[in-house]
């Protein structure tokens, strides 16, 4: 397993029960190991996942699959 760490930046300003629905989407996604915004900038979500398995485009292409406009921080 190769345990990778990245940021999801969302443009849309989201509700916590829209962040909580996007975080259990993704947490469904195999490879995702973990998916959660960050609680003082909600524009901002923490993924971690398998590197072996997905990949950053990858997680960034089901958040915009979801509706939204998002980028990856640093990628």
């Amino acid at each position: 397993m190769e345990k990778i760490d990245t940021i999801v930046h969302v443009n849309q300003e989201l509700d916590k029960p829209s962040r909580e629905g996007i975080e259990e989407i993704l947490c469904k996604t195999p490879g995702i190991i973990d998916s959660k915004f960050c609680e003082n900038r909600h524009h901002l979500m923490n993924v971690v996942y398998d590197g072996e398995v997905t990949d950053g485009l990858s997680i960034l292409s089901q958040v915009r699959q979801s509706g939204l406009t998002a980028q990856l921080v640093g990628f």
